[in-house]
């Protein structure tokens, strides 16, 4: 009946925890400093307080490749969690019209 709960939430700690290891590489950030700014981000907080490039600037080619990189990582991120909270969502209508509906079915009935 779709996709469990805890293989969306998987999904959604597992995007935080590459994003984490790819952002703590390009800008020398720890790993929760890189975690933090992943889940602010694509859950769309945005606080502005830890801020990719901002050590550095665009200097090279290689730094607007990253940036580029990143605007990837953070329209795709913003896809999967609109994604897996509308799995979430229709997950718990299901739940909710199944309880309505036994309600007023007889228990005989359900079986």
């Amino acid at each position: 009946m779709g996709i469990p709960l805890t293989v969306t939430l998987l999904v959604i700690a597992g995007y935080i925890l590459m994003g984490a290891a790819l952002f703590g590489v390009w800008e020398n950030w720890e790993a929760m400093e890189a975690a933090y700014f992943c889940f602010v981000t694509i859950s769309t907080i945005g606080f502005g307080d830890v801020v990719p490039g901002a050590a550095v600037g665009l200097v090279s080619k290689d730094d607007t490749i990253k940036m580029i990189v990143d605007g990837i990582y953070i329209v795709l991120g913003l896809a999967i969690i609109s994604m897996a909270f509308n799995l979430i969502q229709v997950r718990s209508h299901l739940t909710w019209l199944g309880v309505k509906i036994s309600y007023f079915l007889p228990f005989s009935s359900l079986s």
